[in-house]
């Protein structure tokens, strides 16, 4: 099976739709499966207009503004993402989103999308878990921050692992590379989580990667990850939060390049004479 690239826009786009159809086109131009963009509403996700949020600008500049504010401003406005989905269809390449609410969850289906993607801030949200299931779409559940018996819980409220994947991560932006743990990709590979009533992980793991580089989503396609996100930018310099911990489209190619090859030496895991090992015996 290939492995699913993710194209992770997120909030890059700086709330400017060209700018966004710019990202989708280079997604696609680079090879990626789909490009994934955030529907969700400011006010929802931090309705408490006090609290406070600090990130880093790409010359070291600490900000610290209301984090409502911050979202407000690359918030997709009314119908950007339905426009968005439609673009990229005609591009040729998949869109898809994480949206935050149950309302966001019907907008996705209103899109038309293909799955759904459940950001780790939200594996408590279990309500919304269970509706992104009742949907019938495959869905992705990123289990950063979330202890053991949180993951468990999310994967059985989702209760259909043929179209589960848990997708591994480290909540930290950006993710030193001592602390991506890429290990947990196999570690959650049929993992039995209930001896006594023989219960086990049973669907796809994934990987997220918030390392600005790409080694680590490497390291996770070779121990068995069929799904990996990567967050991407137009400019690692740009003015917003994540754009300095993202990945430089410019890269995408080649990533999604060597990802292919990865695959290819993965090969079979069959213990059988391979041709040209037999070809090599015989005089």
């Amino acid at each position: 099976m290939n492995t699913f690239i993710v194209a992770e826009l997120g909030i890059n786009h700086n709330g400017d739709m060209d700018v966004a159809r710019q990202m989708i086109l280079r997604a696609h131009a680079a090879g990626a499966d789909a490009a994934k963009v955030q529907n969700y509403r400011a006010v929802e996700c931090a309705p408490d207009k006090a609290r406070m949020w600090t990130w880093t600008r790409a010359d070291g500049q600490k900000v610290a503004e209301p984090l409502q504010d911050l979202l407000a401003r690359y918030e997709l406005k009314p119908g950007a993402l339905a426009e968005l989905t439609q673009y990229a269809g005609h591009a040729g390449i998949e869109l898809f989103s994480t949206p935050s609410s149950l309302d966001g969850i019907k907008e996705c289906v209103d899109c038309g999308h293909k799955r759904i993607k459940i950001g780790s801030s939200d594996i408590r949200y279990l309500d919304l878990i269970s509706t992104a299931s009742d949907t019938g779409l495959p869905c992705i559940i990123s289990t950063g921050g979330a202890a053991y018996d949180e993951i468990v819980a999310a994967y059985e409220v989702f209760n259909a692992p043929d179209r589960l994947t848990l997708c591994v991560c480290t909540s930290d932006y950006p993710t030193a590379l001592e602390n991506c743990h890429v290990r947990r990709v196999a570690a959650l590979q049929g993992l039995h989580y209930d001896w006594e009533n023989c219960k086990s992980f049973d669907s796809a793991v994934g990987y997220s990667s918030h390392y600005p580089y790409w080694l680590d989503a490497f390291v996770a396609v070779s121990l068995g990850a069929t799904y990996i996100e990567k967050h991407v930018t137009m400019d690692i310099l740009g003015d917003g939060p994540d754009h300095i911990w993202s990945a430089d489209l410019s890269s995408l190619g080649r990533a999604v390049r060597e990802i292919r090859n990865i695959e290819l030496a993965l090969g079979s895991p069959d213990l059988v004479p391979r041709e040209t090992a037999v070809n090599a015996t015989n005089p």
